[in-house]
């Protein structure tokens, strides 16, 4: 009875692995990397309009385009109180890499 019990338990495990990994089976690292990295170009910048300082002391960030589930969406720009005082913001821009555009992020320095 504990082998049925065992064998149960491991054929039952088994399904939920293949399920977890979709219909096309397992990816490789490669192709994760690949599906995660845009072909083309990023769209011109969306102009936005900031409106009115929240507060003293806000600045305000611009927002740009970042990949997702294989397509690029605008993340809209924000008011933001530096960390500290005379910090810089560095924004995120795209670089080409081979054939593929990485993101390289926001920071302040």
């Amino acid at each position: 009875m504990k082998k049925f019990i065992l064998a149960t338990l491991l054929f039952i495990s088994g399904l939920s692995l293949l399920n977890a990994q979709g219909p096309g089976g397992p990816q490789l690292p490669s192709q994760i990397e690949n599906s995660a990295q845009p072909h083309e170009a990023p769209p011109a910048d969306v102009a936005e309009q900031p409106g009115e300082q929240p507060q003293p002391g806000f600045v305000w960030i611009n927002g740009y385009y970042c990949w997702e589930g294989g397509r690029y969406i605008w993340v809209p720009g924000h008011w933001i109180r530096p960390p500290r005082p005379n910090a810089r913001w560095v924004a995120p821009h795209w670089v080409k890499k081979h054939n593929f555009w990485k993101l390289e992020e926001g920071k302040w320095q």
